[in-house]
C-alpha cells in the first residue's frame, strides 16, 4: 500500500497528469550495422549538476539546448530536464529522447515502487494518450538502476508526424524519474537501442 492519504494521492495524481500533458515528445536512434559496431564511436555521457543522476547516450546524438518543461508547483516540481538525439528538419520533433527529474511530497520505499507507479500512472497514462489524440499501446513493467520501473507505450501524431512514444517512470525515495523517447512509427524499433542505452546506463 502506498502511504499517501486519498486527498493528498488525489492531488498528486493530477499534477502528475498535467505534467506528463507538458512533457516533450521525443525518441531514439541508433546503427544497425552490427560490422561496424566493434569500431562505433564510443557513446556520449550525461552529467545532471541539478538532480545527480548520469547517462550515456549514442555518439550520433546531440544534447539539444532550449528545451524545457514547466516546474510543477506544489505536489511536483522539476529539478533537471534535458534532451539528446536530434531534431527532425522537416517537423522540428526531437527524435532522440528526454530524461527528467522531478520532486514529489512523499518518499516511497522501495519495495512499494510499483505500487506508487501502477496506482498513479496507470489510470492516467490512457488520458494522456487521448489528450495527444493517440492510442496507449502497451505497458510493462522493467527495472532500471536496480528500481522497478513502468514502460508506456504510445502512438500519436505529433506536428504532422506519427510517433511512437515510449515513457519509463520510476520513483527512488521522493524522486520521479521519466525517460521519454519517441521516433516515427516506421522507425522505432531500430531506434529503441539509443533508449535502452540510457536506460541500461542511468545512474541515479
Amino acid at each position: 500500500m502506498v502511504p499517501t492519504a486519498p486527498m493528498e494521492a488525489n492531488v498528486l495524481r493530477r499534477n502528475l497528469t498535467a505534467l506528463l500533458l507538458i512533457t516533450v515528445l521525443i525518441a531514439a536512434c541508433g546503427d544497425d550495422d552490427d560490422v561496424l559496431r566493434t569500431t562505433a564511436p564510443l557513446p556520449q555521457s550525461f552529467n545532471s549538476s541539478a538532480a545527480g543522476f548520469s547517462f550515456d547516450y549514442p555518439a550520433a546524438w546531440n544534447e539539444i539546448p532550449g528545451l524545457t518543461v514547466e516546474t510543477q508547483v506544489g505536489d511536483v516540481n522539476t529539478i533537471d530536464f534535458v534532451g539528446v538525439g536530434n531534431l527532425d528538419q522537416t517537423s522540428g520533433n526531437l527524435i532522440g529522447a528526454s530524461v527528467q527529474a522531478d520532486r514529489i511530497t512523499i518518499s516511497i520505499p522501495q519495495d512499494e515502487e510499483r505500487a506508487f507507479l501502477v496506482a498513479q500512472f496507470d489510470p492516467v497514462m490512457a488520458q494522456v494518450a487521448e489528450a495527444a489524440q493517440g492510442t496507449l499501446t502497451g505497458s510493462s513493467d522493467v527495472t532500471v538502476a536496480g528500481h522497478s520501473a513502468r514502460t508506456y507505450f504510445i502512438d500519436s501524431p505529433v506536428r504532422g508526424q506519427d510517433l511512437t512514444n515510449r515513457l519509463t517512470a520510476f520513483v527512488i525515495g521522493d524522486v520521479l524519474y521519466k525517460i521519454q523517447c519517441q521516433a516515427p512509427v516506421q522507425d522505432f524499433t531500430p531506434t529503441e537501442r539509443g533508449c535502452n542505452l540510457i536506460q541500461q546506463s542511468f545512474t541515479p
